[in-house]
């Protein structure tokens, strides 16, 4: 039996971000016959509030094993520093104990995900691998957060440094792979592997849907699901509602944005926008099927930093997308790639509101999301030939 130990401060029950992919992994691994450790930190995201959580726990067959942190009031970078330095020196606690371990996985958008399981590959003589959820270096720097442009090169020098270090390394976009081939890590050991849905394929009853939700018949409903973090630049939704007052806006999930969000709205008396809390992935897909517009949005600035993880479940309920979005982003090209969504320029909220309008009752044209999306399947196959070959 193959072994595989993951060191990651996002796991379940944490519902969005990177989270439902390092979980679902797990998982599937155990399911193929492997035996799998898993280290990571408090559950705390997208809402940055400390949740309860055993210190050890077996949960569907994978070892859990939590490593406390610091939990920042924002995400600020101080706040994200503290976060990580914190983890990082609980977490290498797990080397001491030695492993038995084949292959290590180390998360990344932490650095302290690919330090620490880096350091327990070295000690205990296996491969690693990391996977790049975001990439950080550039994410300090188009992201918005507080002081992220600041340390921008020092993360991003950091990071291609550490994936140079690793015998392989997962990216999620294709965009990531040129940002690590041009850092000078071999291109023969960069895989591409994109994420896949985390909300079920069964398409749920729409007008059932509408109906548990309080949507009026005819009534035009546009949904962002998701973080509400400084690059999501959600203030061009509340902009674009002021401007489209027949519209009902709402605006699902959680993250540091969240608060000031909801006081801009109440301040400018937006009764057309609505705020709802994260929901389980069967109450996610009625939610998404029930809109007649689904939304994507981020600052200008965004473009080769992330993917977001809400398109895998955008695309699957097949709801028309209109995303206020940089035309050069990884979001963009992996939109245009599918034929379904319609973008406008980012920050621009009479043009959502316009793209809003002209997709009302017009689907996109089917996406084969087979194509689009990876895989754990993909995954695990990475991981056998990294072990095989190191």
């Amino acid at each position: 039996m193959a072994k595989a130990t993951l060191f990651g401060i996002n796991y379940a029950p944490e519902p969005s971000g990177n989270a439902p992919y390092t979980t679902a992994l797990a998982e599937h691994l155990v399911g193929s016959g492997w035996a799998v450790d898993v280290h990571t930190g408090v559950p705390h995201y997208p809402s940055w509030e400390r949740q309860d959580a055993p210190a050890q726990a077996t949960i569907n067959g994978v070892s859990v094993f939590r490593h406390g942190h610091v939990v920042p009031s924002s995400s600020s970078t101080l706040g994200r520093a503290a976060m990580e330095a914190t983890w990082s020196a609980s977490s290498m606690t797990a080397l001491v104990r030695g492993s038995e371990t084949d292959i290590v996985v180390g998360v990344v958008p932490t650095l302290s995900g690919a330090t620490t399981a880096l350091a327990a590959a070295r000690r205990w003589g296996v491969p690693c691998v990391l996977w790049f959820q975001d990439l950080l270096g550039p994410s300090a720097e188009q992201s918005g957060v507080t002081g992220g442009s600041h340390v921008a090169g020092i993360v991003g020098a950091l990071e291609t440094r550490l994936a140079r270090r690793a015998d392989a390394v997962m990216v999620v976009a294709d965009g990531f792979r040129t940002y690590f081939e041009k850092a000078g890590v071999a291109p023969e050991r960069i895989e591409v592997i994109r994420n896949w849905s985390h909300v079920p394929g069964e398409p749920a009853d729409r007008e059932q849907a509408r109906e548990q939700f309080g949507f009026a018949p005819g009534e035009v409903v546009a949904i962002h699901s998701g973080n509400m973090g400084a690059k999501q630049g959600l203030e061009v939704v509340v902009e674009a509602a002021s401007l489209a007052r027949d519209v009902r806006f709402v605006v699902q999930g959680g993250g540091s944005e969240r608060p000031g969000l909801e006081s801009t709205v109440r301040a400018r008396g937006l009764a057309n926008v609505e705020f709802l809390p994260s929901l389980e992935p069967s109450q996610l897909v009625e939610l998404l099927t029930a809109a007649d517009v689904l939304l994507l949005t981020q600052r200008p600035t965004v473009t080769d930093m992330s993917l977001p993880s809400k398109l895998t479940s955008y695309l699957t309920v097949g709801t028309p997308i209109v995303a206020s979005i940089n035309a050069q982003s990884e979001a963009a090209l992996l939109l245009k790639e599918s034929g379904g969504a319609s973008v406008v320029e980012a920050g621009n909220p009479a043009a959502l509101v316009a793209a809003i309008r002209a997709s009302v009752g017009n689907p996109p044209r089917s996406a084969n999301t087979s194509e689009l999306f990876g895989s754990p399947e993909q995954i695990e196959r990475l991981l056998t030939r990294t072990m095989r070959e190191g």
